[in-house]
């Protein structure tokens, strides 16, 4: 079978070159075409990994493409082996907590970003990047869930609030009217807060509120 061929042809490359990652990922793709069994990937990734550390880059690399192969958990495991020796490697967090969120793992998550924030306060900031970066790519669900973990730390950061109640409104979500109206609340002179709050007053019909805020701003 063609399939084997390339099975073999990928053996031979990583007998020939042992120290080069290419090879190795070649490898390991010719495994997931080959749809082996999950066990025997492990086993080919313990062993190289275990004769030839990889540095954070090329770990990546792996982590990429077993993510493009739906091996969540041997993604997450990989990531989880970055992090133990390197903590504070900002692309190892975000993929990780993107992986967690796509895959619905929302309590690890939580104890995961909280750990990274309560290490060091400046993260929280860091955490925050991550949340404006999915808003700007429109991946709401993912921003919202930064700014849940975050909001924890912050209840009265009226850029949170207005932020979460801005994303709830784009889902109808009752939520957005009782978040803007506590970002106005604390902020009432901002533009930018009343503009939102506004927005989803007029959303949901409570035209009168939201002329008076109008006028206020």
């Amino acid at each position: 079978k063609q399939s084997d061929k390339l099975e073999k042809l990928g053996q031979e490359f990583i007998t020939k070159h042992p120290h080069k990652i290419q090879a190795f990922l070649f490898q390991v793709k010719i495994l997931f075409y080959n749809n082996k069994k999950k066990k025997q990937v492990i086993k080919v990734l313990t062993e190289f990994i275990n004769k030839h550390p990889l540095d954070i880059e090329e770990n990546l690399q792996l982590v990429a493409l077993l993510i493009n192969n739906h091996e969540k958990e041997l993604a997450l495991d990989l990531l989880n082996r970055i992090l133990d020796n390197n903590p504070d490697h900002v692309q190892s967090i975000l993929i990780k907590s993107r992986l967690l969120i796509q895959y619905g793992y929302i309590d690890e998550l939580n104890m995961f970003l909280k750990q990274y924030i309560n290490e060091e306060e400046k993260n929280i900031k860091q955490v925050y990047h991550f949340a404006l970066a999915a808003q700007q790519q429109k991946d709401y669900k993912q921003a919202l869930q930064y700014y849940k973990i975050l909001i924890g730390y912050q209840p009265g950061n009226t850029i949170l609030l207005n932020n979460m109640a801005w994303i709830y409104s784009l889902y109808n979500n009752p939520k957005a009217i009782a978040l803007a109206k506590k970002a106005y609340t604390l902020q009432p002179e901002s533009v930018a807060i009343a503009d939102t709050y506004s927005t989803i007053l007029l959303k949901n019909a409570h035209y009168k509120q939201a002329l008076i805020i109008l006028k206020k701003a």
